[in-house]
């Protein structure tokens, strides 16, 4: 019986993992202009800047924790703790109602969204307590801050 070893070649691992990233990148990217192809990479590269600067407080009730980016649902997240506890459920609703609305005008004003109306990502927002129970979570479509030539 013989036992084969193999030795550790740290150069075919580094190709290997090369190749399954050229694969994944290829295999999502498949279908998309070079312009989306440039939008996509964006979006990516900014998930990963902004989740460095992470966590970080809104105000005396808000903390922005991470953001995501699912590239097969083209949905962009957004996602948050609340400290709800002084607030009632009538003010919760106003106040997220408030922020809804306050981001579809972002969205739609903001050049920071230029990559996501290119891809029409969908944008959601997911609010939750500090035993990370959902608060409260709403989405906005593109076709909500996106305005389509007419």
């Amino acid at each position: 019986m013989h036992l084969i070893v193999h030795k550790f070649n740290r150069n075919n691992y580094k190709k290997k993992i090369l190749y399954y990233f050229t694969v994944i990148l290829l295999v999502t990217s498949c279908g998309l202009s070079k312009e989306e192809q440039i939008s996509q990479q964006d979006i990516i590269n900014s998930c990963k800047v902004v989740n460095e600067m992470l966590p970080f407080s809104i105000d005396e009730y808000t903390i922005v924790k991470k953001v995501g980016y699912d590239i097969a649902e083209r949905t962009y997240t957004n996602f948050y703790t609340i400290d709800w506890s002084s607030l009632s459920k009538n003010e919760l609703e106003d106040i997220f109602a408030s922020i809804k609305l306050e981001q579809i005008a972002h969205a739609r004003n903001s050049v920071d969204t230029k990559h996501f109306k290119i891809l029409r990502i969908k944008l959601r927002y997911e609010y939750r307590d500090d035993k990370n129970n959902l608060i409260h979570a709403f989405e906005i479509s593109p076709e909500d801050y996106i305005d389509e030539p007419t």
